[in-house]
């Protein structure tokens, strides 16, 4: 897992800096951003507003639910914003006519830990997510592979986020979270979010097979550092074209009752 978290590292942009900072453009040089909890760290949530972003909107079904807690929440007063990303080309276009109507901006790329583009596997279903694995179990026989911009997450978040608003994030971008999970980690721009939603994918393609146990973990890494609520989604037992790949993981590396795979670790273990 150390090697995972701390994967490629490249210097080519301002905005990689080390662990827990951020470049400043005011001075030239990398300012932490409390990835650490305590006296010193920067506060965060501070003005009132809250922003909720959608990172995989997908053909915009999900939106809705979103868009309900932001009306509840400008209904009591507050300010409220709101980002949408979505790569999929056939997905765009619906998604910014619905989230154009309650005022959130569209993002036409897919989120990664790097800026240039990515192969998105695209299918004609819009029933269908579109994966950046050509194994993905959903439409892997009939997917297309087409180029999509890619983005540096932790760039995306320091150019459209801000430290001092109340940060939602929800992240369902089928089976990428882990390598975004990881930039946004390495980087501190995790601790610029307050709440974050995950559904993980692990068992969904089988170059990612091997990152099951991290689902795990995901709260316990963003939750203890800097005070993020993290919630993890897994549907891996609820989907029939998932279970033959979990039944075939279970018996490659012969675990078949692995208690630590979907035993959470708590924020303050």
């Amino acid at each position: 897992f150390d090697a995972f978290l701390r994967g490629p590292v490249s210097l080519a942009s301002p905005a990689v800096c080390g662990l827990g900072t951020i470049w400043d453009d005011a001075t030239g040089t990398c300012r932490g951003v409390g990835f650490v909890a305590g006296p010193n760290a920067i506060p965060k949530a501070t003005s009132g507003r809250y922003v909720y972003t959608v990172f995989g909107a997908h053909n915009a079904s999900s939106l809705p639910t979103i868009t309900d807690v932001m009306a509840a929440k400008r209904s009591e007063g507050h300010a409220v914003a709101c980002h949408v990303v979505e790569p999929n080309p056939a997905h765009v276009d619906a998604v910014k006519e619905f989230a154009e109507h309650y005022g959130c901006h569209v993002h036409g790329v897919a989120l990664w830990d790097e800026d240039g583009s990515t192969t998105l596997h695209v299918t004609e279903s819009d029933d269908i997510a579109a994966s950046i694995f050509a194994s993905a179990v959903h439409g892997r026989s009939s997917s297309v592979p087409t180029s999509v911009p890619a983005v540096d997450v932790a760039g995306w978040i320091q150019e459209h986020l801000r430290l001092e608003d109340y940060n939602y994030v929800s992240m369902d971008i089928e089976g990428a979270e882990y390598r975004v999970l990881r930039r946004m980690t390495q980087t501190g721009m995790a601790c610029w979010l307050s709440e974050l939603h995950v559904e993980t994918h692990a068992l969904y393609a089988e170059e990612n097979w091997g990152k099951w146990g991290i689902d795990a973990i995901i709260p316990w890494l963003v939750s203890g550092p800097c005070g993020v609520h993290a919630q993890v989604y897994a549907h891996y037992w609820r989907d029939p074209l998932v279970l033959p790949q979990a039944h075939e993981f279970a018996v490659r590396t012969g675990c078949q009752h692995c208690e630590l795979l979907f035993a959470t670790v708590a924020p303050d273990d």
